[in-house]
């Protein structure tokens, strides 16, 4: 009988030892899981603050390169004092009417020369522009890019010149190149325009043009 309970005192003790190891183990699982857990969120947060700086960064970096709103971009149109400084500068004759009021004189992109003025004659009255540049070939300088009823192509001083208009009182514009001089010419007005009025124009200009040759 003693033998007996020694032998059921020992599986007591037994199961118990092993009940204690069992639940220490858990234990340790539990408070593993539970490091590894707090390691995960922190690196997790961590990762989302350098993720924020990140963000911040690149709007930084977007404002850093920003263009100006108020940058002025060059003008390529220059006024200057009258025929003397186009032909001392371009090497081209250039002069309006001497009877033409408010007369104006610019070189436009550093190569082409402009007067402009207002004149009346008996037949007609309107403002003028005439433009002139170097070249090897014929350019259109005239900047009139209308559609006119009108485009005639006519003999002036042994230079052919093209007229447009429309004849119903507006406006018109020639234009030519002049092979002698190795310079493309034009002229506008704005009313009053017809064949004869551009080509009293053209005329002068095709002249001036050909002055020093």
């Amino acid at each position: 009988m003693c033998a007996k309970k020694k032998t059921l005192l020992f599986f007591a003790l037994a199961l118990l030892l092993a009940g204690a190891v069992s639940l220490a183990g858990c234990g340790g699982k539990a408070s593993g899981g539970s490091s590894a857990a707090a390691g995960g969120g922190s690196a997790a947060a961590e990762g989302g603050s350098v993720t924020a700086d990140g963000g911040s960064g690149a709007a930084a970096g977007g404002d850093s390169t920003e263009t100006p709103s108020d940058a002025e971009m060059p003008n390529p149109r220059e006024e200057v004092d009258g025929p003397d400084a186009i032909l001392t500068r371009l090497g081209i004759h250039l002069e309006a009417d001497e009877a033409g009021s408010d007369q104006r004189y610019a070189i436009i992109g550093g190569t082409t020369a402009e007067c402009s003025y207002s004149i009346t004659y008996p037949d007609w009255s309107s403002s003028v522009t005439a433009r002139a540049v170097k070249s090897a070939a014929f350019v259109d300088v005239s900047g009139d890019y209308t559609e006119y009823a009108q485009t005639k192509t006519v003999d002036v001083e042994g230079t052919e010149v093209t007229v447009k208009f429309d004849g119903d009182g507006g406006g018109g514009t020639a234009t030519w190149y002049n092979k002698a001089a190795g310079i493309s010419g034009s002229v506008s007005q704005n009313q009053e325009a017809d064949e004869n009025s551009l080509m009293e124009l053209a005329e002068v200009f095709i002249n001036q043009e050909s002055k020093g040759l």
